[in-house]
């Protein structure tokens, strides 16, 4: 009959669109695809943040000035508190505020570690 056949076709259409939209949706939550999707999501949240940043007031101040800053806080070591590390009974470490201040966001760090001068003053006890 011609009516059964016209269903049939449909029906095998229909289940053929439903196998393609199964395909597709297994092959978006594949775990490979879940990963892409993460890390660009990641690089966006990072570059985001580094607009962010870039539009604080702070970090619109030249290098030159952020490095006076730091050596600024440099200036009276005693006064800072400093993280200890020990390696041995013997020997500490003692870091300046510098540490700290490297970790506040990338371009502080850069511009810390790029400066040599702030690095002269690390005391072993």
């Amino acid at each position: 009959m011609e009516i059964e056949n016209d269903y049939e076709d449909e029906i095998t259409e229909l289940l053929g669109q439903v196998q393609r939209t199964l395909g597709a949706r297994q092959r978006a939550m594949s775990p490979c695809s879940l990963r892409r999707t993460f890390k660009r999501i990641h690089i966006l949240k990072a570059i985001l943040g580094e607009e962010i940043n870039a539009r604080v007031s702070v970090n619109t101040l030249p290098n030159e000035l952020v490095m006076d800053v730091f050596k600024h806080v440099f200036s009276d070591v005693d006064s800072c508190t400093t993280i200890l590390f020990k390696f041995d009974k013997s020997t500490r470490v003692q870091t300046l505020p510098l540490l700290r201040l490297t970790h506040v966001c990338r371009r502080w760090r850069r511009v810390a570690l790029a400066n040599p001068i702030l690095w002269q003053r690390i005391r072993l006890s």
